[in-house]
């Protein structure tokens, strides 16, 4: 496509590019000997040499970045389909594992074996495709490493969004024909921090070798994609370039386990939300342990640490449920146990909101990518002057702990909630003391 491209050169834009090419002047070469001015075709000699050269970093340079994809066919036997995972969102956390394919060798790494490889191999491309990479995956590489990734780099995303698809890229694949292995049906970004934490835990392979079926499923995708979109692409023009042929797919070397995918949907509850059973409504019901303080009985504010209830049942919805709290346990990492200046961010939702938001926090909070214990208000608990507004309860271990807490607030808005929201302690709550507004009174932080 580059040969075909004049774009890149000074004072072209897409009116002029499609003049010439309406005009006849479909090449580059088309150019060295007509009357257009000296400008256009100094810069279609400039662009033959450096294509000839294979100098990929002057027509990326060169192009407008929605017209990178032009590169693609000129360069698609030195690049890396490129996609990492990780425990988190946040450029603190770590990532766990990457996958690499170059069109014929698939090469992966992994957390804690070889993934300081990765460094040195990436240099051996000119070229590396991701979806959603510029805004994730390049970024969090270069965080974690500690490196500069200087290689022309094409986003699927944008690429995509440009040709009417979005909504994630497992949404791409679907709407242009792509499936993936059935075992791997309903596994995303989530269900892969719990993959890795399950392997970290239980030392079990099979949670590993999940994984790494993803992340590399991911991959191959990728060329998929990135030649139907070039191809798509091309058929826009207003002359003819041949496609470029949909390649044989090379076997994934691993293999999700199914048992594996069914015990940890199983352990997280990852079915989609219906009601608690009757004995199970009754079960929450008496998750409060009482105690007795000041002479008067008074409530955990969160579960007891010693409780064997199971809070992370999904089948109960804020917006529908008779109890007046639902909550969430972490089931890994090793976030201190609630001391006696335990406190909690506060997170209010509009009941059309609520059951969704309550889902991504039980989630990230199970994982252990946030503390230990949260909770949600539900539509029982609502007084009748207030039918829109749940809270979110999102609890630390110690109010004291300023870092601590202001750690799991940028958890908090790195998953979403960037809004202004107040922390209050337990004993505060305890002794009754409510107010209308942020009163600093009240509140310990509002950040």
């Amino acid at each position: 496509m580059l040969f075909h491209s004049f774009i890149h050169i000074p004072s072209i834009g897409k009116k002029t590019e499609l003049k010439l090419w309406n005009q006849g002047f479909t090449t580059l070469k088309d150019v060295f000997n007509s009357d257009l001015s000296d400008k256009i075709k100094i810069g279609a000699k400039t662009s033959y040499e450096k294509l000839q050269d294979k100098d990929i970093s002057f027509f990326y340079q060169e192009l407008p970045s929605p017209e990178h994809w032009r590169i693609f066919n000129n360069f698609k036997n030195s690049v890396a389909y490129l996609d990492i995972e990780t425990t988190g969102l946040s450029y603190n956390e770590i990532i766990t594992t990457i996958a690499l394919y170059d069109g014929n060798i698939i090469k992966h790494y992994v957390n804690g074996k070889n993934l300081e490889d990765f460094k040195k191999d990436i240099i051996d491309y000119d070229m590396i495709i991701t979806y959603n990479g510029k805004c994730f995956d390049i970024p969090f590489i270069e965080s974690y490493f500690k490196i500069s990734i200087t290689n022309a780099h094409l986003d699927l995303r944008y690429i995509l969004k440009s040709l009417g698809y979005s909504g994630g890229l497992k949404l791409c694949e679907k709407q242009l024909g792509i499936d993936r292995k059935h075992e791997l049906n309903g596994v995303d970004g989530f269900f892969a921090v719990l993959l890795w934490r399950y392997y970290k835990k239980y030392k079990d392979n099979r949670s590993l070798d999940t994984l790494l079926s993803y992340n590399i499923e991911d991959v191959l995708s990728l060329e998929l994609l990135m030649i139907k979109a070039y191809n798509e692409k091309i058929s826009q023009l207003s002359f003819d370039l041949d496609p470029i042929s949909l390649p044989i797919q090379i076997e994934n070397p691993f293999n999700p386990n199914k048992m594996i995918v069914y015990k940890i949907k199983k352990e997280f509850q990852i079915y989609g939300n219906s009601y608690l059973t009757k004995h199970q409504s009754r079960q929450e019901e008496k998750s409060h342990i009482k105690v007795k303080q000041d002479t008067k009985e008074i409530a955990y504010i969160i579960p007891h640490p010693e409780s064997t209830e199971d809070y992370t049942d999904t089948r109960n919805l804020p917006s529908k449920s008779k109890n007046p709290w639902l909550y969430a346990k972490s089931k890994f990492g090793d976030y201190p146990e609630p001391t006696e200046n335990s406190g909690k961010w506060l997170i209010f939702v509009e009941r059309k909101d609520i059951d969704k938001i309550w889902e991504k926090i039980r989630k990230w909070l199970i994982a252990g990518l946030l503390s230990k214990y949260a909770k949600v208000s539900t539509v029982s608990k609502l007084k009748p002057s207030n039918k829109t507004s749940h809270v979110i309860c999102v609890f630390t271990y110690d109010w004291t702990d300023e870092k601590d807490v202001m750690d799991i607030r940028k958890k908090l808005r790195d998953i979403g909630f960037t809004q202004k929201i107040p922390y209050k302690t337990d004993k505060d709550t305890r002794k009754g003391k409510y107010h209308s507004g942020y009163s600093t009174q009240i509140s310990k932080y509002f950040e």
